[in-house]
């Protein structure tokens, strides 16, 4: 089998394992419902804000950083969806506006950008007759 057949192969797979996970979540019975019906939808907040504060607090290492990065990159990602929802129905939530919708997605946008910068490593490099005191 040649690469470009491996690949397609391996994107064929992938993408309908990916397809049956979001099925399996966001499908007619399937996860989100059985949490509605839970009562959680009340406590996913408090979950989401704690692991927000524990991968905050693995940035201070730098053992850490790196996958807390990544952690802080998906749960930001993962509320993306919440907001987009709360720009598109701003009656549904009086608390705000429209404008106060948007500036938040914009300020997502900032803080993953602020994210990655922060925690990504890179080898450092020092320069040819410098020294380092």
């Amino acid at each position: 089998m040649n690469s470009v057949a491996r690949f397609v192969s391996l994107f064929k797979r992938h993408q309908i394992s990916s397809m049956a996970a979001l099925n399996s979540v966001f499908g007619e019975g399937g996860y989100l419902a059985d949490v509605a019906e839970m009562g959680l939808t009340r406590l996913i907040p408090y979950i989401s804000g704690i692991i927000e504060i524990v991968l905050a607090l693995l940035i201070l290492w730098s053992v850490t950083r790196s996958w807390a990065g990544w952690g802080l990159i998906a749960l930001t990602i993962a509320v993306t969806p919440a907001n987009i929802y709360m720009y598109m129905n701003p009656l549904l939530f009086p608390d705000g506006t429209e404008t106060d919708y948007l500036i938040r997605l914009f300020v997502q946008v900032f803080l993953l950008v602020l994210i990655w910068r922060s925690t990504r490593t890179s080898p450092q490099t020092i320069e040819e007759g410098s020294s380092v005191s």
